[in-house]
């Protein structure tokens, strides 16, 4: 039957399933469907937008104002391609980074390299934590130091423990448990 035959257009599925033509998508559909077209990007753009990135860039920025701007241009286009790597890869493959490496490389390389993203996540950890102190203490009185441990730490031991039952893995939605 050719593709022209009344027969063949019938088979196809239509444009929209559960919708008539012509009409408009519910009120909350038209959020919803923002929502899956905006996926992960939201969180991944964000990703670099922790407290001591902001003090790094309030810094700099009150430093040297624009006169570094002109870096933009070069690393930006950088730091996208990474970014569109990493989502292609995590997106063909369906797991993380870390799941890739243990997959396709061999063990003392995963080893290392877990080594280093933990020694650097702390470091980074320490850099948010100081950070949040420094930001409370520019509208609280007294020193940075003790909005640390009573406030922040606090806080972060509070939701670490509220957690939902199954864990942190109740939030990812992969069922790898180093997938980025």
């Amino acid at each position: 039957m050719g593709m022209g035959t009344p027969a063949a257009k019938s088979k196809s599925a239509p444009p929209n399933p559960g919708r008539r033509a012509g009409s408009r998508p519910a009120p909350g559909g038209i959020f919803k469907v923002f929502l899956q077209k905006l996926g992960p990007g939201l969180i991944t753009g964000a990703s670099d937008d922790d407290p001591s990135g902001i003090g790094t860039y309030s810094q700099v920025g009150a430093q040297f104002g624009y006169a570094l701007l002109w870096t933009m241009l070069l690393t930006y286009p950088l730091m996208a391609a990474i970014q569109e790597i990493s989502a292609r890869i995590g997106r063909v493959t369906g797991i993380g980074i870390a799941a890739n490496l243990r997959k396709n490389y061999p063990r003392p390389l995963l080893y290392a390299v877990l080594f280093v993203v933990s020694i650097a996540n702390v470091f980074n950890l320490g850099a948010d934590i100081g950070a949040m102190g420094s930001a409370a203490q520019l509208i609280l009185p007294g020193k940075s130091g003790l909005y640390i441990v009573p406030g922040i730490e606090t806080t972060s031991a509070a939701f670490t423990v509220c957690q939902p039952a199954d864990g942190p893995s109740a939030w990812n939605t992969s069922s790898e448990p180093f997938s980025t």
